[in-house]
């Protein structure tokens, strides 16, 4: 599929092997999403924008945004950058989202988004 053989996927290196994964995973996914009544939401919008992301979600599933969930956000987001864990609940969202492209090389950066680049799926590596 689309190109890249078995062999060739092998010679890689771990981080182009995920991302060929992550790839093929995701355009299942925004395949599935295609459906009625299906809302897709990438991580890094519910990152860059976690209340109205929320929100959006909440009015989607028919739910009210009550006053707990607001809270739970707000504490849940309001975590610091230096202090959070990789997988705490409490953590800096903007921190956790670029957190890949702080912690892999520039060049490995690069190859990954070589890879995911003009795709359907590379929105959800930097939504916009």
């Amino acid at each position: 599929r689309r190109g890249i053989t078995e062999d060739a996927l092998r010679a890689l290196s771990a981080e182009a092997q995920m991302t060929w994964v992550w790839l093929m995973l995701n355009e299942q996914i925004v395949k599935a999403a295609r459906q009625p009544n299906t809302l897709l939401i990438s991580y890094d919008r519910f990152c860059r924008a976690p209340e109205s992301t929320l929100a959006e979600m909440m009015r989607f599933a028919d739910l009210d945004m009550s006053h707990e969930v607001q809270r739970y956000l707000a504490e849940s987001t309001a975590g610091s950058a230096k202090k959070s864990r990789y997988f705490s609940l409490k953590q800096d969202p903007i921190a956790a989202c670029q957190r890949w492209q702080k912690q892999l090389s520039s060049q490995t950066c690069r190859e990954i988004e070589h890879i995911v680049r003009d795709t359907e799926s590379a929105r959800f590596l930097v939504d916009a």
